[in-house]
């Protein structure tokens, strides 16, 4: 029982959903019971699975080839999970490890359409061929998960690295898949038809936006003529009057601060005291009567 309490969780785990010791890992794997972040295991099947940028016969294939496929699985697979609710972020990890290889991680905005799309999805076939094999992933934080030596082509681990190795697609096609499932979204919706109805009743906002501008005319009108009245040029000429007084006074101040600087400054300095003076002075003498003024010549 001590060494039970002992057990401490699996941080690879906890940071990028999988451990590549799985069941046999010596420290827990707490899989969370309910989760905005969904693991789709193995999902992806790239064309060079064996060797990177060869086929299954050792054929080389060309990279735009690859990307094409797998542009191709990303929007399909987004469009399916897409219609489960708002999808915050969707990475596919490009590592060749047993326990990473294909791996598809999606974030959805809300719990329950995690859960929505737990239930549509398990046990379902991708293309009537691949089981799909769904779990909710304790994974919150996509960055810390992603490997930095990767994002800076220095990983020395390479495709077997512990860490994701997110598979980039065109930005144009992210940002075109992202608008579009923003726009399914149920808040989105739910606005879109609050404008609707706000539309309808144009005719009240009709009345609204009128009484205001005629408010704003009221306003206005009433400090135009508080402006042409005596009292008000009389008191707007005085208060310029105390701001004139006001800057003069401040200059006059900082004009008499520099002379009280200067004076002191002056006063301070060693060479005008008369001690100074007079050291000098006993100086010269004596080396006039030295005779060093016949070599300085």
């Amino acid at each position: 029982m001590a060494k039970d309490l002992d057990r401490v969780n699996c941080q690879f785990y906890l940071r990028t959903g999988v451990c590549r010791r799985k069941n046999h890992c010596t420290e827990y794997h707490n899989c969370p019971t309910i989760s905005c972040t969904l693991l789709l295991s193995n999902m992806y099947q790239r064309l060079d699975k064996i060797t990177p940028g060869m086929d299954a016969e050792g054929n080389p294939i060309d990279a735009n080839q690859i990307q094409e496929h797998f542009e191709d699985f990303y929007k399909d697979i987004f469009e399916m999970l897409s219609t489960y609710g708002e999808i915050m972020c969707l990475n596919v990890c490009d590592n060749l490890a047993y326990h990473m290889d294909g791996n598809v991680y999606v974030q959805f905005r809300h719990e329950k359409q995690a859960e929505a799309a737990l239930k549509g999805l398990q046990g379902n076939l991708y293309n009537n061929e691949q089981a799909i094999r769904v779990d909710y992933s304790p994974v919150t934080n996509f960055y810390s998960a992603t490997c930095a030596l990767f994002e800076k082509n220095s990983c020395i681990r390479g495709f077997y690295c512990n860490f994701w190795h997110v598979k980039k697609i065109r930005r144009t096609l992210m940002r075109e898949l992202y608008n579009r499932s923003r726009s399914r979204s149920p808040s989105i919706i739910r606005d879109r038809d609050s404008r609707k109805r706000s539309q309808e009743r144009g005719d009240h906002r009709v009345d609204r936006d009128r009484k205001r501008h005629e408010r704003l005319r009221y306003s206005r009108s009433r400090s135009k003529s508080r402006s042409r009245s005596p009292s008000f040029r009389r008191d707007r000429e005085r208060s310029h009057e105390r701001d004139d007084l006001r800057d003069r006074d401040r200059v006059r101040h900082k004009m008499r601060y520099e002379r009280m600087s200067r004076r002191s400054r002056y006063r301070q300095s060693p060479s005008r005291s008369p001690s100074y003076r007079r050291y000098t002075r006993e100086s010269r003498e004596r080396s006039h009567e030295r005779g060093d003024h016949v070599w300085e010549q």
